[in-house]
């Protein structure tokens, strides 16, 4: 009875019985029967009914459902059949191997199914979209004008789910190809995935597009080039704030990164301008001649250099990055020959990078108690013994991460706030492993944290900062460390803020930033005394008279010499001739310098306000006056760091390594320097220098995309999907 279809004997079931008022069955299969199933009928019990008192009945019902059971099998069996048929005829025109099934239809065809997975199905498919003369021959289904089966392999798909009808062009769909090789660091032959092929082949059918590993690394070097025209073209004749940071990368070599910022509107622009490599036999020569031949190339002139930042190393503030991006490769040589070239410029203005400045304050007042602080390292690095991993796997403990010899000041500081964080888990772990001393530094450590945490605070708040909200935020952490009571460290972190503070406002670009931000100087301020307002009056002048032609607005508002002067008679005597001779000629102030001199006297505004922005401070008042809004977009240009926390030219580099390798020579370094990102000859270590380029100016990506698509006049931007 269990192997007949349950449903089926239900039917039967049904046609011999009525339903009673209280929603039961009673059974009819004779006058006299009173058996009812109460409330639902139960197949199961009825059935055994049936077959105890009306066996004839039950035989031919089971005669029934039997005819029916061997319609279904030879139904089954015609199927098998009809498969067995396609397989067979699958099997005519495959190549069997040790592993796989390949068609051998075409010379060019890869298509291929595992041996013992083999879906002829799935190789019909294939058949019809790339043999369509071939699967008409082998009779595998009717295929109508698109190439597309008719057959139930169509029906299959449609059943898969709802289609739906979207709008996109060659632009969009270009845009997302290039944002996936560049910015999210996925190789070029990713369009070759079979699962990536599953989206974007339909797209690519749909535009009429062909894409592959050599077309897509063509667009991203156009895209590169059309980004370095971009940025040629927005820095001609404009003043900017270059900076040159250095990093130590895998194999042994250091990669500068060359980059600048500039104002564009009322918003800073930064642009990578280009990046080349120094090893073992590098000079500062070399250094220098890299240096300018990406000037060149950007069209930048030396007058155009506002302001010029030279660091090196890596700032990592993350500590769950610190232990992979750790790198203790020794570059002394690469960092005296950055010093070397620091030491030439002589006719720029000079900067320091803030994070780096920063970090140099925390291992300068980290070096004050070394001994204690290298006693605590050294038990950290004992934590990942073999004895005392069961014990931090069994608890869910946490490795404090030891710091390099690039971060050692931050390091330190990160190495002991996760001591303290999870100190009750260590004390636990000293009591169980008496061997280790810990206990003893608690205090040490308590005072550490406090001490080096606003540092490491305005390390963070820096990423995009100007000078003067650097300059704000370096004296928050100058005053949060002043106001610690007892701690051992606090003397000599304010003595080492205030040598590189006094550096600091040595510069004049700094000077600038500060005369102009009106929560540091205001009237009544005492920042500057009067020779120094004079001496940033003169540097905003000159800054401002490099900016406008001889023949400006300044010369016009000049004093004219008064008619009583001009009508002096040879034989009389002329005091104001005495007086110059006696005082000196003095030097006529411009209406520009009167201008300067007037923000001394502007009025305060509040230090605590968070939502205070300097740029649209100055950019209201070019509504009155356009030329200090012309002088504050080049003084507020220059940035305050340029090495970034989470992101940085190693990492860049690090999705770049499946498929480019650094030079390991001049020669070759030099190569890349004349086209990088222009792929002369389409080798995949030139599209990955763009690849590089592209992601580093990712702001200009939809603009570039944009002007390759316009270029290329094979492309339609009216075509949409």
């Amino acid at each position: 009875m269990e192997d007949f279809d349950a449903s089926a004997l239900k039917q039967k079931i049904l046609s011999i019985t009525s339903k009673t008022p209280d929603g039961g069955y009673k059974c009819e299969a004779s006058q006299n029967c009173s058996f009812t199933s109460v409330n639902r009928l139960v197949v199961r019990n009825f059935a055994r009914h049936l077959k105890s008192f009306h066996s004839a009945v039950y035989t031919a019902l089971l005669m029934t459902k039997t005819s029916e059971s061997s319609r279904s099998t030879r139904h089954r069996i015609q199927s098998a059949k009809s498969k067995k048929t396609i397989k067979s005829k699958i099997l005519t025109i495959v190549k069997k191997t040790e592993l796989d099934y390949i068609c051998n239809l075409g010379m060019g065809c890869t298509y291929k199914q595992p041996l013992l997975r083999l879906n002829p199905g799935n190789f019909a498919r294939h058949l019809c979209k790339f043999h369509p003369e071939d699967y008409k021959r082998l009779d595998l289904g009717k295929i109508d004008a698109d190439n597309k089966p008719t057959a139930k392999f169509r029906k299959t798909l449609d059943m898969a789910g709802v289609q739906v009808l979207a709008r996109v062009n060659r632009y969009q769909f270009l845009c997302g190809l290039i944002r996936l090789v560049t910015m999210h660091g996925l190789p070029f032959d990713c369009l070759l995935w079979s699962g990536m092929q599953d989206i974007i082949g339909p797209l690519l059918d749909a535009l009429k597009m062909t894409m592959d590993t050599d077309r897509i690394k063509e667009f991203v070097d156009k895209t590169a080039k059309e980004m370095r025209e971009m940025i040629c073209e927005s820095i001609r004749g404009r003043l900017v704030a270059l900076q040159l940071h250095g990093t130590m990368v895998k194999g042994g070599q250091y990669l500068v990164k060359v980059s600048c910022s500039y104002m564009n509107d009322s918003y800073i622009c930064k642009q990578m301008l280009g990046v080349f490599t120094l090893d073992d036999t590098s000079t500062c020569m070399d250094f220098e001649d890299k240096f300018n031949k990406i000037k060149e190339r950007c069209d930048l002139e030396q007058w155009q250099i506002y302001t010029i930042s030279i660091d090196y190393g890596r700032v990592t503030l993350n500590q769950d990055e610190m232990e992979e991006q750790r790198n203790d490769a020794d570059d002394s040589k690469f960092i005296e020959i950055l010093g070397q070239y620091n030491a030439t410029l002589t006719d720029v203005n000079v900067l320091q990078c803030g994070r780096h400045l920063l970090s140099m304050v925390a291992t300068e007042a980290t070096q004050e108690c070394a001994d204690v602080v290298e006693e605590v390292i050294e038990m950290v690095k004992s934590f990942r013994h073999d004895e005392h991993k069961a014990y931090f796997q069994s608890w869910h403990g946490r490795y404090p991460t030891t710091p390099d010899k690039n971060n050692y000041g931050f390091g330190t500081y990160l190495m002991m706030k996760a001591l303290r964080d999870d100190r009750s888990f260590y004390e636990q772990f000293t009591l169980n492993y008496p061997g280790f001393a810990l206990y003893m530094h608690w205090d040490f450590i308590d005072e550490f944290v406090a001490a080096f945490e606003p540092l490491y605070e305005c390390a963070e708040k820096i990423g995009d900062c100007g000078l003067s909200d650097f300059h704000l935020q370096w004296l928050l952490a100058y005053g949060r460390i002043g106001c610690l009571e007892i701690n051992r460290f606090r003397d000599c972190i304010l003595r080492a803020m205030q040598t590189r503070q006094q550096q600091l406002q040595e510069l004049a670009p700094y000077r600038a930033a500060l005369y102009m931000d009106p929560r540091l100087n205001f009237r009544g301020s005492k920042l500057f005394d009067h020779s120094k307002k004079e001496k940033i009056i003169t540097f905003l002048q000159s800054i401002y008279t490099m900016m406008e032609d001889s023949s400006g607005d300044d010369q016009q508002d000049c004093p004219t010499p008064s008619s009583s002067t001009s009508m002096q008679s040879p034989g009389d005597f002329s005091m104001n001739a005495f007086l110059t001779e006696m005082l000196g000629e003095g030097s006529p102030e411009s209406a520009m310098e009167d201008l300067i001199r007037e923000i001394q006297h502007q009025e305060r505004c509040d230090a605590d306000d968070q939502d205070f922005d300097i740029i649209k401070y100055w950019a209201q008042k070019k509504m009155h006056d356009t030329r200090l809004w012309t002088l504050a977009r080049v003084v507020f240009a220059p940035l305050a760091t340029q090495c970034e926390v989470d992101d940085d030219l190693g990492e860049a580099m690090a999705g770049s390594e499946g498929y480019v390798s650094f030079p390991k020579s001049p020669a070759e370094d030099d190569s890349l320097l004349q086209e990088e990102g222009q792929a002369a000859n389409g080798s995949g270590e030139d599209a990955a220098w763009s690849a590089v380029f592209v992601k580093k100016n990712s702001n200009l990506l939809a603009k570039a995309v944009l002007q390759v698509i316009c270029n290329d006049k094979s492309y339609e931007m009216s075509c949409d999907v």
